[in-house]
């Protein structure tokens, strides 16, 4: 208890921080370093009962922490309406109900050679990964969620945006990493290369904590958003990077997706050094047919305008994080048209 005040202590004395949450209403979300990295509904990645205690505990205390120093609903997920403009579904991922994480790693753990790991990776893929019993939301929320799109849409309301944790689009590691891998690489990020490179060949994403960890729960949201004919639109953070995605279902447009850089916390420009930003982004684009953009390199923040008919993101990329200041190295802006789940780089 204790620990968790002290580091919201040092996190309010920001004085950016605060200031924003004078001039501007927020919408404040729980993720996982809230409590503990990759978390979920019984544990966490970074959580070690042994030494850490019990995790319910553990769970209870951060919860308890953030409502004490922020002024948030106790409703683990809601809804609001900004007129008929847009409903915004604020989500819970974390703690609530998520699945372990499925862990790549495990997976290939073993293998004595090429094929043994390429084998295990397509038994993976076709088992565990597909289970549809896997879920991010609980059946609660997707049920909630289901209905509460359904009920914006018929009412009349022009977007139905989810305001969400963790990135929705689907996204493979380019195969051509595997060229690129130079030999001052520590070995556990030539590890977890390795690894994403051969999943990728048969078709599984490298981000098990994302939404591509839980394709059914994925899929199911999709028809959800499809049935209700919505005007689907998700913003995510989490990554540290800036994306912008098409979501597809089976062939069928299902919406689009903003994906939001990280203020101040590194991205792949620290983790993949080794590829310049411009080809990395340009890898990324090219392998995943939905993703339609993406920087790597750059913090900052990102806007979203919604109107009755568009709605456009503006990135903003700060000049630095060592000096406070608000001066932008630069923005990129990427609008869609209501209903066309179609976006214009």
């Amino acid at each position: 208890l204790a620990d968790y005040r002290l580091r919201y202590a040092t996190y309010r004395a920001d004085p950016d921080l605060r200031r924003i949450h004078q001039v501007l209403p927020m919408i404040c979300i729980m993720d996982d370093h809230e409590s503990a990295n990759d978390s979920w509904h019984g544990g966490a990645e970074n959580h070690d009962p042994a030494t850490e205690g019990d995790w319910e505990t553990r769970k209870a205390i951060a919860m308890q922490v953030n409502r004490e120093w922020l002024p948030v609903s106790d409703a683990p997920y809601a809804a609001y309406q900004v007129g008929d403009l847009a409903t915004l579904f604020r989500l819970e991922t974390r703690l609530l109900a998520r699945d372990e994480q499925l862990d790549l790693g495990a997976v290939l753990r073993g293998a004595s050679d090429p094929q043994a790991a390429m084998a295990a990776l397509v038994a993976f893929r076709d088992g565990a990964y597909a289970d549809p019993a896997r879920t991010m939301l609980g059946a609660a929320q997707e049920q909630w969620l289901a209905e509460g799109l359904a009920a914006s849409a018929r009412g009349g309301t022009a977007w139905q945006v989810l305001v969400q944790q963790v990135l929705m689009g689907n996204l493979k590691t380019p195969v051509t990493l595997a060229d690129q891998l130079g030999g001052a690489l520590p070995d556990y990020v030539r590890q977890r290369l390795t690894a994403a490179v051969m999943a990728s060949q048969t078709g599984l994403p490298a981000n098990m904590d994302a939404w591509d960890g839980y394709p059914a729960a994925r899929a199911r949201l999709f028809e959800a958003a499809l049935a209700a004919d919505a005007n689907f639109l998700v913003l995510a953070g989490d990554t540290h990077n800036g994306w912008a995605f098409e979501l597809d279902h089976a062939g069928t447009r299902a919406g689009v997706e903003f994906g939001v850089q990280s203020v101040s916390s590194p991205g792949f420009e620290n983790y993949l050094a080794f590829v310049p930003p411009k080809d990395l982004a340009a890898s990324l684009v090219g392998t995943n047919a939905g993703l339609k953009w993406a920087d790597t390199a750059q913090r900052g923040y990102m806007v979203v305008e919604l109107t009755p008919t568009r709605a456009v993101t503006e990135y903003r990329f700060v000049q630095g994080t060592r000096q406070r200041s608000t001066q932008l190295a630069g923005t990129k802006r990427i609008a869609t048209a209501k209903g066309s789940g179609v976006l214009e780089v």
